[in-house]
């Protein structure tokens, strides 16, 4: 532990899991209440111009915050230009569409897993949608969460009766596998709360937790907000995807609708599954910048549990972080030399743990080839991009 980078400097790193001062102000302006929702509207609007052309022009996701916006347009009462507002307003109704036909969907697998005696619990985008968000549509949702724990016994024959396939992908995770639906919309079975397994943790009891919510005239079982929030932050602190700042408006909004959150449990489960160094950075910012009603003792015994962290809990922590060249850069920036060299020797030298984490290997064998072949690969694509840098005009 003596050789392990101070945890102040690694916490002052991780803030690259988190959005910049713009995008903090278009999440003030979709989360807060009215006159702070105005101000923040004002604000961003004066950083990138023509706000409709900004969104237009994103290529990180945030359309998918559009119907949130065209809501927080209406509840803030901001007067925007016409142009802008039909845009957002056709926005709302793609995913009033969209969501009525997972509607559908979800209907029909509640009935076909009630027939084969199987029960799953809906998390993700889906289960935050109908139970954290104003309405389900105002939540962009390209996919389906289902948490079976253990369950295997009938899942697949339910799926398939319900109009799902296993999908042509590879899922890397053992807490993961992937279905897609005849009219193409992706399925995750998941084994755990977060699909990476640096931060599975066997045993958690969610479907007792989980809470009856009527979705397309049927009762569907949704993870509870503590279990929603664990599985937020676990997602958004491994994914790249982080950037379309749903992550944000997911933890804001199953904070203030669930008014009572289970902090102990949430505390706990945090430090069991090796999330407390990016629990921690994401807390502090949801209550700092976008007032999110999490009680600072919370956020103490956050920080607290984050400084006895050890190089597993690092290492999870950095194999989420280090998302692509850019992320590594932004995060070398960030750092003290300690924390540079930490991540210097996971890059280069990882632990067998992460290993298995990032390339689902279990063969031993296999593992000499990855630490050969993971420096290999970074310095092939930092030659790359420094070949199209002197190319570009």
């Amino acid at each position: 532990m003596a050789n392990l980078p101070t945890a102040q400097g690694f916490i002052d790193a991780l803030r690259i899991l988190l959005p910049d001062g713009r995008d903090t102000l278009l999440l003030r302006f979709c989360l807060l209440d009215r006159d702070a929702a105005a101000a923040a509207w004002s604000s961003w609007t004066q950083m990138v111009g023509d706000p409709r052309q900004a969104l237009e022009a994103d290529q990180r996701g945030l359309k998918g915050l559009l119907p949130l916006i065209n809501d927080s347009i209406a509840r803030s009462g901001v007067d925007v230009p016409d142009g802008l507002r039909t845009y957002l307003r056709a926005a709302a109704f793609r995913e009033e569409l969209r969501w009525g036909a997972i509607e559908t969907i979800l209907a029909r697998l509640v009935k076909t897993f009630a027939d084969k005696g199987v029960q799953f619990v809906l998390i993700g985008g889906a289960g935050v949608a109908v139970t954290a968000y104003r309405e389900p549509a105002h939540r962009h949702c390209h996919e389906l969460r289902l948490y079976v724990g253990k369950t295997t016994s009938g899942v697949a024959s339910a799926l398939a009766e319900a109009g799902f396939n296993r999908a042509h992908v590879q899922d890397r995770s053992p807490t993961t596998e992937t279905f897609e639906h005849r009219d193409g919309l992706p399925l995750r079975l998941m084994r755990d709360l977060a699909d990476h397994p640096c931060y599975a943790n066997e045993g958690s009891d969610v479907v007792a937790r989980s809470i009856p919510v009527e979705v397309g005239g049927e009762i569907v079982r949704v993870a509870s907000p503590t279990d929603q929030l664990v599985a937020i932050l676990s997602q958004a602190s491994t994914s790249r995807h982080r950037a379309n700042l749903r992550w944000a408006c997911d933890a804001w909004l199953t904070i203030a609708a669930a008014r009572v959150i289970d902090w102990d449990r949430f505390v706990t489960q945090v430090a069991h599954r090796r999330l407390s160094l990016a629990a921690a950075t994401m807390c502090s910012y949801l209550r700092a910048d976008l007032h999110a009603e999490i009680p600072e003792p919370v956020i103490a015994e956050l920080e607290s549990a984050s400084r006895r962290t050890g190089r597993l809990e690092r290492d999870a922590a950095l194999a989420g972080a280090l998302q692509g060249l850019s992320s590594t850069r932004s995060f070398m920036g960030l750092a003290d030399w300690q924390t540079r060299l930490e991540a210097v020797r996971f890059l280069l030298f990882p632990s067998r743990a992460c290993l298995a984490w990032t390339y689902g290997d279990k063969s031993v064998w296999r593992w000499p080839i990855r630490y050969v072949q993971r420096p290999l690969r970074y310095a092939i694509s930092r030659l790359a991009r420094s070949v199209k840098s002197l190319r570009s005009p």
